[in-house]
């Protein structure tokens, strides 16, 4: 996670170069010449310091996982988009009216 935290700050910084050559603030609008690459490199620094960046900690504390467990009943099976569900993900086959694979209703990665 840490390591895209920094490629988003490398992106953010290629683009604000890019856009700082092309859009010079005002403060650089009386220089004679185009602005140098050192110039536009201190800017995009100094701007990306004002930014703060999350921590994966932080992300990672925010996160929640949630476990859902359902005893499917006789009336569960009369829901029509509950059975239609069921033979798009190939769970149930109605030809034999029987569970194929209770793993394809929960997606359990192997």
């Amino acid at each position: 996670m840490k390591d895209e935290i920094l490629n988003s700050k490398d992106t953010i910084k290629e683009e604000l170069k890019t856009f700082l050559k092309d859009n010079p603030p005002d403060k650089f609008k009386n220089y004679c010449k185009p602005l140098d690459d050192r110039t536009i490199e201190d800017e995009v620094n100094i701007i990306i310091y004002k930014i703060k960046f999350p921590e994966p900690t932080e992300i990672l504390q925010k996160l929640d996982i949630e476990y859902s467990f359902y005893d499917l009943t006789v009336e569960d099976f009369k829901d029509k988009d509950l059975l239609e569900e069921f033979k798009e993900r190939g769970v149930i086959n109605m030809n034999n009216e029987k569970i194929v694979e209770i793993e394809k209703v929960f997606g359990v990665i192997k």
